[in-house]
């Protein structure tokens, strides 16, 4: 500003610099220090890291709202809940980039069946071990295994369509996209599936029935049918065989017309055992390759963390396991080749049925008991028998 004209003024030496600029560095700028994250794809995301939004606090207020809603079973707490729940909604918003809304903490409460009857019996203990004490400061660990649970398929359903989701056994699937564990129970299970010893027993029986009465077209015709239908209602039961159904299939149907084609016992029952070999050749190369097929799959049926995903000791055993698995198949395709050799078409179906079935049983009980005191080694890791009993498997 202008000073009066009686106030002094030094008297500046006069110099021709004009002005200039500070130093620039020359070439573009980008965003490379520690602390950016545009050149990483915006925010990470990972196990405890949570799900980034704006306004993430007003899902609490919200949240005040559904308390009266709330149905909770014997030894659960309403602050507990509100915490649990507050992640998954949190995360759902983060997914749409905006603030909380009440649509949020619906589907999160909805997904949990904190808004239905109250559970009893086996449902409601699994539910409140999950949430037991998670409002408590230092059980943020707990709070995000809960949010890590449900994956983002879900929870970019409208809220009704996350609810048929539940009701239909889809809500808890792994995230395609992460690959993050695994599962949850969910309200209401349904218990052990009805039916599975008749669908293992009964396509013997009509193949041992209609080959002794019409020949063995009619008894690969029957054996087969039945097989797909059984395919096609795991698929409906949601089971993970569903998304190969349409391989199983086909491969049922090429394996029954060339044998019903060719007439002979032989082919038909020589395809099954050259396929059974060649899974279990193509298991042992998983692990040649460094890329055991177990490392990958097994999250899909036991919900294992993160942290114990990206342990050593889990793709060590997981590694053995595939082995052992393409080993035992190799083994019985021996078995199956020296056994039809030295019996007939009837009593090769019978005995393989009669002694397969339990030596398939006694393998994977044994190799199940390996593997639960081989994974304890994995810090944070219960063991496999403990996880598959938890509410994160369906």
């Amino acid at each position: 500003m202008t000073a009066p004209s009686y106030v002094p003024a030094p008297v500046v030496r006069a110099t021709e610099r004009t002005y200039t600029g500070p130093r620039r560095r020359l070439g573009a700028w980008r965003a490379g220090r520690p602390g950016e994250v545009v050149d990483q794809g915006g925010q990470p995301w990972g196990t405890r890291l949570g799900s980034q939004g704006p306004d993430q606090g007003f899902a609490l207020r919200l949240a005040r709202a559904f308390r009266p809603r709330l149905r909770l079973g014997p030894g659960e707490h309403v602050a507990d809940v509100v915490v649990g729940c507050v992640g998954v909604a949190l995360k759902r918003a983060a997914l749409f980039g905006r603030a909380p809304v009440a649509d949020d903490l619906e589907v999160a409460f909805g997904l949990f069946g904190f808004l239905d009857e109250p559970l009893v019996g086996p449902a409601l203990a699994e539910r409140r071990r999950l949430f037991a004490e998670v409002s408590h400061h230092h059980q943020y660990t707990e709070v995000r295994r809960i949010v890590d649970l449900v994956p983002d398929a879900t929870l970019g359903l409208t809220r009704q369509e996350a609810l048929d989701a539940r009701d239909a056994g889809r809500a808890f699937t792994p995230d395609p996209v992460h690959h993050r564990p695994s599962r949850l129970v969910i309200p209401d299970p349904t218990g052990p599936q009805k039916g599975r010893l008749l669908d293992s027993v009964l396509p013997v029986a009509l193949f041992l029935v209609l080959n002794r009465v019409w020949g063995l077209a009619a008894g690969v015709a029957g054996a087969t049918l039945w097989s797909i239908k059984v395919a096609v209602s795991r698929r409906s039961r949601g089971e993970v065989v569903g998304r190969f159904l349409p391989i199983l299939v086909a491969y049922l149907v090429v394996r029954a017309g060339v044998g019903i084609w060719t007439d002979s016992e032989a082919v038909y029952f020589g395809i099954g055992i050259g396929t059974k070999a060649a899974i279990g050749l193509a298991l042992i190369g998983t692990v040649v390759r460094g890329r055991p097929i177990l490392t990958r799959y097994a999250p899909a049926v036991v919900p294992f963390s993160a942290e114990t995903q990206a342990h050593p000791g889990y793709h060590r055993v997981m590694a053995r396991l595939t082995v052992l698995l393409g080993a035992y198949q190799l083994a019985t395709s021996i078995w199956d080749v020296w056994l039809f050799n030295r019996t007939s078409t009837d009593g090769y179906v019978l005995i393989r049925f009669v002694v397969g079935w339990p030596a398939g049983t006694a393998a994977t009980m044994a190799a199940f008991l390996w593997a639960d005191r081989a994974l304890r080694v994995v810090p944070d890791c219960p063991g496999l028998l403990e996880l598959m009993e938890r509410p994160d498997r369906r």
